[in-house]
Parts: C-alpha cells; structure tokens; sequence
C-alpha cells in the first residue's frame, strides 16, 4: 500500500478502521438525524441460539392397529394418489412459475489484484444491480463495508430511488444510486448545483460543475464539486462531495468526505479517486 499524502489522505484500498464518524448529509434520505450519513460497517449478524439444552424424550412408536386387508389395500392406494398427485403439481409448478430476476454477473478474475482485493470484488459485486454494476466496476476491488438499501443498518431510498448501495474508502464515503427515470435523477442533482454556489467560499479550490467522460468512459455525464456544513456550534465541520452521473442511464454516484479531517483542506484526494476507479 502506499504511503500516505500530505493532508492524511491515505489512497488506495480500503483500510477497515475509519477513525471518523459518519459523514452527515444535507438532504434526502439520508438526512434523517444530525450528522447522520453512510453507515461505518456496522453488521450485526446473529450468531446460532441454543434451541434447547436438555436431551429429547424417547418417542416409542405405537403398534399398528389390527384392521381388515381391504382397509389396508385402501390406504396404500390412496397413499400412492397422494404421491402420484404431488409430483405432478410439483412439476407443473415449475413449468408455470415466474423467471428470478437475473443477478448481476459474477466477476472474472483480474489480473494484478491481491487475493483481498479479489475477495473485495467478488463481495461487493453482489450488493449491485446490473445497472449500478457499471458505474461501480473500477471501485469493487478497493472499497469496504458496502450495504444496500433493505440490509441492516443500510441506506433508505429517497423518493424517485430505486436502488442504493453505500461503501467505504478509507476516510471517505460513497453512495451508488440508481434512479426510476433520467428525471428523477437530474432532480437530484440539481440539489448538488445549490451546494456548490457555497462551495467556494467553504472549500477553496472547488471546481465548477461541467459535463465530461469518466477516465474509463464508463459514464458521461455531469460532474459536480460541492460542499456543505453539517452540525452547529463547536460541532460544525464541513464537508466536501463530488457527483457524477451516466446520461444514458439513470444512475449517479457522489463521494465524500470531511473537508479538514478526511481531505486534508485540498480537493486532490476526491480528484484522483475519481481519476482512478471511475
């Protein structure tokens, strides 16, 4: 892994201890409490209960009542129905019932990545829709901690959202978002627009927002620097974003990070992330 930047920025794979809280957001869904934001890996799976302790009672089995053959040519018959009768159903139930819907491919192996980074994107992978995939692709190796929407502790979908997944790089937080239609998404970002008439006099160096091509090409779209406050009195601190979107598709995405604490005062560590995986 390399060393660290000036600022404490650390690029580079996911590092599994984040030593800062969540990151809050201004609107949405996700601004459901103060400060609240993408969730810090958080799981709680429940581990196997003890489903009793004491050894179960002997059951001895009763002796078969005496009756006629011609009740017992009966039952057997009847028992034969039965089973002649499921199978069928069981069969014709698998030939009327509805197609799953298809999941998202499984990675192939790539070369040049760890066995963890592997690990990452097989995971990862299984948290996104077909359509986020995409978007997604370049990012599965290197980040951690990625819930959808409907998993504990994950991410609520907001109005005109469809699917959500929220994931971990180091210091800095990223939301997945897939969207019912174009408009339901450019609603969205036309949000982001109002933060960054702020931003400049919040986080110096701020970008304007343009139209361009990811690096990979995977999405082309819009590109949005934004920053925003969260917290009040001694508790305020601000917070750096960076939105893109595919105008094909209704998808975008958004990382971010606390401007002193996860960027260092410098948009540079948003940047190259985006520069690299996007």
């Amino acid at each position: 892994m390399p060393p660290p930047a000036a600022g404490g920025y650390a690029p580079g794979p996911y590092q599994p201890a984040n030593p800062y809280p969540p990151i809050g957001a201004p609107y949405g869904a996700d601004a459901a409490a103060p400060n609240s934001g993408i969730p810090a890996g958080s799981y709680g799976l429940d581990p196997f209960a003890d489903q009793g302790g004491g050894t179960p009672s002997r059951i001895e089995a009763a002796p078969a009542p005496r009756g006629s053959k011609l009740l017992l040519g009966l039952a057997i018959g009847a028992l034969a129905g039965l089973l002649v009768f499921g199978a069928t159903g069981f069969f014709v139930g698998r030939a009327t019932a509805p197609e799953p819907p298809a999941a998202a491919p499984a990675p192939a192996p790539e070369p040049g990545l760890g066995v963890f980074e592997q690990q990452q994107l097989v995971m990862n992978t299984q948290k996104f829709t077909p359509e986020l995939s995409r978007l997604a692709q370049g990012w599965m190796p290197w980040m951690g901690g990625c819930l959808k929407e409907g998993e504990l502790d994950g991410p609520t979908l907001a109005a005109g959202e469809v699917a959500k997944v929220s994931c971990e790089v180091g210091a800095m937080n990223i939301y997945f978002v897939q969207y019912s239609s174009v408009a339901e998404r450019d609603k969205a970002q036309l949000q982001n627009l109002k933060y960054a008439v702020d931003a400049p006099a919040l986080t110096p160096g701020v970008q304007p927002a343009t139209k361009k091509a990811s690096p990979s090409a995977r999405s082309n779209g819009n590109y949005v620097e934004y920053a925003y406050t969260v917290g009040t009195g001694e508790k305020k601190r601000i917070v750096g974003a960076l939105w893109w979107d595919d105008a094909n598709a209704p998808v975008a995405a958004y990382v971010r990070a606390y401007w002193v604490e996860g960027m260092g005062e410098t948009w540079e560590p948003l940047r190259d992330l985006w520069q690299r995986y996007s």
